[in-house]
């Protein structure tokens, strides 16, 4: 580990140690003390150094490129990404600080303006390679009676950014649907998955068509459902 990273990095808290992780490298990106492209110290230095568990630094690194600011090689190292010092520092901020009813309404909203038009972005730009990626995450769940849960709900969504071609859309839409998975996951019902695969099987087909209009009006109308559910939760 080099002398940025071993100098700035401090001790955690035990029963936040994850998010105490995440903030302290948002922290370094801020002050600009970390740049895009920098290849962030393995799980196993990060780990010995603020003495905490590996599993610690891997929900650490999940989060945090789930919120666009790292990416992560598969089997290899993760890296700062390009776009990760020029990302609002409020949608930035630990998921913890946007629990409140009215903050989560709010981010839903700003989902309601996203997600339709970069489907229609992704339907006029998807590559093979994207669609081939969006197939293979929906066909297990038509062998598994539809669905497979909040995870792979997720992972559908983030793959749509990425084939809209935008990457500034798709990091800002990606931090956005982080910040709301606590809110997803209260509303995970047993037939939730069922029918978010139902939804999630017509968008594709309008992306495969490359009919925009059609990918923008089935996105709108899977967020509506899931809104229904979201805006009936307790307050």
């Amino acid at each position: 580990m080099d002398e940025v990273m071993r100098l700035s990095l401090r001790a955690v808290h035990k029963r936040r140690a994850s998010q105490d992780v995440v903030k302290q490298v948002q922290d370094l990106l801020i002050s600009g003390r970390l740049r895009p492209g920098y290849r962030l110290p393995s799980e196993r230095d990060l780990a010995d150094t603020l003495q905490v568990g590996r599993s610690t630094i891997r929900e650490a690194y999940r989060s945090l490129e789930a919120l666009g600011v790292i990416r992560v090689q598969p089997g290899a190292a993760a890296y700062v990404a390009e776009l990760a010092t020029h990302a609002t520092p409020t949608v930035m901020a630990e998921p913890s600080q946007f629990r409140t009813w009215e903050q989560q309404r709010q981010l839903f909203e700003v989902r309601l303006v996203l997600d339709p038009p970069i489907a229609a972005l992704a339907a006029r730009r998807a590559t093979g390679d994207h669609l081939a990626r969006l197939r293979a995450l929906v066909r297990p769940q038509e062998g598994n009676g539809g669905g497979q849960g909040i995870e792979a709900d997720i992972e559908f969504h983030a793959l749509v950014f990425e084939a809209s071609g935008n990457p500034i859309l798709r990091d800002f839409a990606v931090q956005v649907a982080a910040l709301l998975r606590e809110s997803w996951k209260r509303i995970a019902t047993p037939d939730r998955p069922i029918a978010s695969f139902a939804q999630h099987r017509l968008i594709l087909h309008a992306i495969e068509g490359r009919d925009p209009e059609a990918a923008e009006r089935h996105m709108r109308a899977h967020l509506h459902t899931i809104a229904e559910l979201v805006l009936a939760l307790p307050q």
